[in-house]
């Protein structure tokens, strides 16, 4: 393999600032891989639109991306994807987010924190068509 020193680096690999080298996987320091720019950065210098991933249990090999994965939800105050949602805000499974209020046809869940088709009936929850919200009667 040649060595040689690039601008940027190619398709598939990633800037690493720490290492100054391209690779496929993005080191601690700076652990989510940029798609946008092929740079490694961290949690909060992800391209605009992007949330920071990483799987849970590491601290490396991260990804910033425009939607969560499965059981992760985009967190609009720290620009990261995580398995739950702040205060204030629901988690819906439609486009991975955390919303402070639920698409239509959806009811917040308050007890659950999650935007839901139809309201918990083991909470004794009845969904509120006017306000959108799981209420007790």
């Amino acid at each position: 393999m040649t060595r040689k020193c690039l601008q940027f680096c190619p398709f598939g690999y990633f800037a690493d600032n720490n290492t100054f080298s391209c690779v496929t996987n993005c080191s601690s320091l700076y652990p989510y891989a940029d798609s946008l720019t092929h740079k490694c950065v961290n949690y909060s210098s992800c391209s605009q639109g992007q949330f920071a991933y990483l799987a849970t249990g590491t601290n490396s090999g991260g990804l910033c991306k425009a939607i969560c994965p499965p059981n992760y939800f985009s967190n609009p105050l720290n620009k990261k994807c995580e398995t739950g949602c702040p205060s204030g805000y629901y988690a819906s499974t439609i486009n991975q987010t955390c919303a402070q209020t639920c698409s239509v046809n959806l009811y917040m869940d308050s007890v659950n924190k999650k935007c839901v088709p139809s309201c918990p009936s083991a909470n004794n929850l009845f969904g509120d068509p006017f306000t959108r919200q799981c209420v007790t009667v």
